[in-house]
């Protein structure tokens, strides 16, 4: 028999030989089974796992009888009855007697399992500490089911589900392999040409590895892309799962379901080294992509621009008018982010662009880096005290962020800006002025999440850590879609240093590789510094809205006093906010923490908040701040006012 394809026939035949292995009791149950067997269609994953490893049909007839033990329990008991350890798989031996091997056949079955293709592949294993004629041999765990035709993956292996769009719905990726064509449809066709493929020999001197790299990519959304574009069916593995111990049973499951691997990310050694076929590896980054000898080709993707962000979200809500811009702007996340907070919004009744925003933020799966704290903000701008042009200016920042669009594309300003998209601002001024604040109101005006970034802890002794360690921070930013914010940036953002000595040299490369890193950011990028004249001319050339808040007037003062003394707390009839505004020049911070500290002390007392447990708050916050403080006010008779 050397037709690979009849399975069930094949197998039929070789349970009848077993049968005449086995004592009468098992004889009419082996009987009924060869007879149901050579009845049934064939499924057709056997003969594509024979062919593609260009089996014999001797190999092949090895292949199914160490799977027919998980066919039918008279075959299991029939396998334990043989072997000498009493476990349920046949052994060499029996496989000899079935095939009625003679001498020389049986150095071909040692041949077989112990060089083949059956061994190099380890699709047919056994206890190499046992001799050969007594090894039990077996199958991957699930590779029979599969043979029989059932869409099973066993324990440890997990295909990765996502949702995939058809070529037609790629926006924006039509120029990757130089397309003049503005049809994403032209690009996938163009794509799948490199990636054509599933046979082994049907295209010689094809490449047998495909890297698809896409900086600033999620290496899933990659993978997806891949997925959409092969002309083959496809299965996404997971780039950690194809370890020593898995990877042969995850090529024999390929193989027998006729799919091209599609691996998402970057694997840490070469992916599914004895695969006959195409390995498509798909990741956000090459660097340092472990390779073999086999002929390898990349394809990179380019980095997502705000006009692919407006084409995704267009295509996704073509009936909310204005949406996509604003979005874009926004969020970018990529097809499968993008497609599932749009799920979310439907599901919940309510698609809106800030439902949107909100459902992308609930699905960000993100580890943060040790130096990186996230923060759900709540302020609004309204909340922050500040001169009107300085107000006017931090407003115009979260515009910026909405209208990227159709500033940048649809007006075409873009051509001559400096960055391709995102927003940078620096804000400056002395501590406790409210610089935080005005960030966490831009962040929450946003929709977005905030991510507060210790530069201290990134910087690091060791050659390249801290390279590495913004990298971390970036990449964090952008798979959640967050606002980055620099706190202190003058630590690392100073003027660089002409010193020729190594660790001078080295400081100044670690900041311009940070400069370059917010350059490429999409998003919003705020620093805030206590000195802007200490700040480095490149940097600041960089910027793209300055915010200088200087300390607090005397109205700004009286109206923070009122905004930090809350309407529902029990206060005394000699408070008065505008006589300790007048007196005291402090910040907000500074008025924030008297309030705050008066406070726990009349709840500790029983007594209302009192101008006197303002005053001594005030004059703590002073002598904690190291100045004098100018002593208690003349009088207190206005009262509470309007507070």
């Amino acid at each position: 028999m050397s037709d690979l394809s009849s399975m069930p026939v094949r197998a039929g035949h070789l349970v009848e030989r077993l049968a005449d292995l086995a004592d009468e009791p098992l004889r009419p149950a082996l009987a009924g089974l060869a007879a149901a067997l050579r009845s049934e269609k064939d499924a057709g994953a056997a003969g594509r796992l024979g062919a593609a490893l260009g089996l014999t049909p001797f190999q092949y007839d090895l292949l199914l009888l160490a799977g027919l033990p998980e066919e039918h329990e008279a075959v299991s008991r029939l396998a334990r009855l043989l072997n000498s350890t009493a476990e349920p798989w046949f052994t060499s031996a029996t496989a000899s007697a079935v095939l009625g091997l003679d001498t020389a056949g049986r150095g071909h079955l040692r041949t077989a399992l112990d060089s083949g293709t059956l061994h190099r592949h380890r699709l047919v294993t056994g206890p190499e500490s046992v001799p050969l004629p007594e090894r039990g041999l077996r199958l991957p765990p699930g590779v029979w089911s599969v043979l029989r035709g059932v869409d099973t993956w066993p324990a440890g292996m997990h295909p990765i589900g996502l949702p995939v769009l058809p070529g037609a719905q790629l926006p924006g990726l039509a120029p990757a392999l130089g397309s003049t064509s503005t049809s994403a449809f032209a690009f996938a066709t163009t794509l799948a040409a490199t990636l054509a493929a599933a046979e082994p020999g049907r295209h010689p001197g094809e490449p047998r590895v495909v890297v698809l790299s896409g900086e600033g990519r999620d290496d899933r959304e990659v993978a997806a892309l891949a997925a959409a574009t092969v002309r083959a069916p496809t299965v996404i593995v997971p780039a950690a799962e194809l370890d020593a111990e898995r990877t042969p049973a995850w090529s024999a499951h390929l193989l027998a379901r006729g799919a091209v691997p599609v691996v998402a990310g970057a694997p840490s050694s070469p992916p599914l080294p004895a695969f006959p076929g195409v390995v498509v590896v798909a990741t956000g980054t090459v660097t340092g992509m472990p390779l073999d000898d086999r002929p390898a080709v990349t394809v990179e993707l380019p980095r997502p621009d705000l006009g692919e962000a407006v084409e995704l979200w267009q295509a996704l809500l073509p009936d909310l008018n204005g949406a996509a811009g604003e979005l874009a702007g926004l969020l970018r996340i990529g097809r499968i982010g993008a497609t599932r907070a749009v799920r979310d919004a439907r599901a919940a009744g309510d698609v809106t662009v800030g439902r949107i925003v909100a459902q992308a933020r609930r699905r960000t799966e993100v580890e943060l880096p040790a130096a990186v704290r996230l923060v759900h903000p709540h302020a609004s701008l309204d909340r922050v005290v500040l001169p009107a042009d300085q107000h006017r200016l931090l407003r115009s920042v979260v515009d910026r962020v909405r209208g990227q669009a159709r500033v940048l594309l649809e007006w075409g300003f873009g051509e001559a800006a400096r960055h391709p998209g995102g927003v940078r601002m620096l804000l400056s001024g002395p501590p406790g002025t409210g610089k935080t604040l005005a960030v966490e109101a831009a962040a929450a005006e946003l929709g977005l999440d905030l991510l507060v970034v210790d530069l201290a802890a990134l910087v690091s002794k060791w050659l390249g850590e801290t390279e590495k360690n913004i990298a971390g921070v970036f990449d964090a930013a952008e798979r959640s879609q967050a606002v980055l914010f620099f706190d202190e940036a003058d630590a690392v953002f100073g003027r660089r240093t002409d010193s020729s000595d190594a660790q001078g040299r080295w400081a100044n490369l670690e900041t311009a590789y940070l400069l370059a890193r917010i350059d490429r950011f999409d998003g919003l990028v705020a620093l805030a510094t206590n000195l802007r004249r200490g700040m480095d001319d490149a940097f600041v050339r960089r910027l793209d809205v300055i915010l200088e808040i200087d300390e607090p007037d005397r109205t700004s003062r009286e109206l923070l006093w009122r905004r930090h003394l809350p309407a529902g707390a029990p206060y005394a009839a000699d408070v008065d906010p505008a006589a300790l505004a007048a007196l005291y020049e402090i910040p907000g911070g500074l008025i924030r923490n008297a309030a705050l500290a008066a406070a726990f002390v009349a709840a500790a007392t029983g007594r209302p908040i009192d101008q006197s447990a303002l005053v001594e708050a005030v004059r703590d916050e002073y002598r904690k701040a190291g100045r004098s403080f100018p002593g208690a006010p003349r009088t207190t008779a206005r009262g509470r006012g309007g507070l």
